[in-house]
């Protein structure tokens, strides 16, 4: 009894807690992801209302996309009240890697002996794509950059989105009692 008190039920509770906290780490770092595509779709994409994507779509956005394009974004620290002033696409897509970056960062730092095998998997994924690696090297070209002979890494980025909520359902969403 005194280890089922003791020992047993403090221990679950603090591994719910934790599961919880990576669970909101997750969703933090699928926000960042998905506000990046988003706010593309939002420029390149006609009539597109839903937050899924096809492989075609994220190609037509990756064709159309031009860093000095501005994203429906504001930019709060250059902003006042007599100039809104939005991110271009150049600064949108910095913002969004480097938060996402941070995040994941933040997760390995405070929560690493709570992190599955499989979400270890996909994070490096995620931190090793094409779209981290291809834009980190991009985003400091002066000019614009024509995409569309490149694959489609930004659907494959997309999937990795994917992945991501799924693994944090199945593993990490739980009730904290």
């Amino acid at each position: 009894m005194f280890y089922v008190t003791q020992v047993y039920v403090p221990n679950n509770r603090k591994e719910a807690v934790a599961r919880k906290n990576v669970s909101v780490r997750l969703e933090q770092i699928v926000r960042y992801m998905r506000d990046n595509i988003s706010s593309l779709s939002k420029i390149y994409l006609e009539n597109h209302k839903s937050d899924t994507y096809t492989e075609e779509e994220l190609f037509n956005v990756l064709c159309k996309l031009r860093f000095s394009d501005n994203v429906k974004v504001l930019d709060a620290a250059r902003t006042t009240r007599e100039n809104l002033v939005h991110f271009t696409v150049r600064e949108w897509i910095r913002e969004c890697i480097y938060k996402t970056e941070d995040e994941i960062d933040k997760l390995y730092r405070y929560y690493s002996f709570y992190i599955s095998e499989e979400l270890m998997r996909i994070l490096e994924k995620i931190l090793h794509s094409n779209y981290h690696s291809f834009m980190r090297t991009l985003l400091v070209a002066p000019n614009d950059v024509d995409f569309s002979q490149c694959t489609n890494f930004l659907f494959e980025y997309y999937m990795l989105i994917c992945e991501l909520e799924n693994v944090n359902k199945k593993d990490y969403l739980i009730d904290v009692k």
